[in-house]
């Protein structure tokens, strides 16, 4: 009996993460100084396309960053976001349910979370791929 209870107490905490959470993330994504821009959006899960901000995309949750990259015209920004945060599921789930949940966590990506929020800041192409100035990488060397 005692065998039969521990094996339901194993399977039931196993993959806690991926019962509460899906492998997919809603995101929001806004673009400064202007909307309207185009987005496109990748991980290691898969790319994604937003075709228009303000506005919200399902991407898979992944471990690392996700690079969101939006388009204006002649305008265009590029945001790299930290690598994704483990959710608080998954230390419960090595807890109860052993590394036989958080292996199932850990593979269908339900134990990472990128900020749901995210704003990219566009500007003329030319600004983003321009040179520093002398002046500007000796006084930053000076910081």
């Amino acid at each position: 009996m005692k065998i039969l209870l521990l094996s339901f107490g194993f399977i039931f905490f196993s993959g806690c993460a991926s019962l509460m959470y899906d492998p997919n993330q809603e995101l929001s994504i806004n673009t400064t100084p202007i909307e309207g821009a185009s987005c496109d959006i990748s991980n290691e899960r898969g790319n994604w396309h937003l075709p228009k901000t303000p506005g919200k995309v399902f991407v898979g949750r992944a471990h690392g960053e996700l690079v969101v990259t939006c388009k204006k015209e002649d305008l265009t920004g590029v945001q790299r976001t930290p690598s994704s945060n483990t959710t608080a599921s998954v230390w419960g789930n090595a807890l109860l349910g052993g590394p036989i949940g958080g292996a199932i966590d850990i593979g269908n990506g339900t134990a990472y979370e990128y900020p749901e929020q995210i704003t990219v800041e566009i500007k003329p192409a030319s600004e983003n791929n321009k040179p520093q100035a002398k002046e500007d990488v000796i006084d930053k060397a000076k910081e």
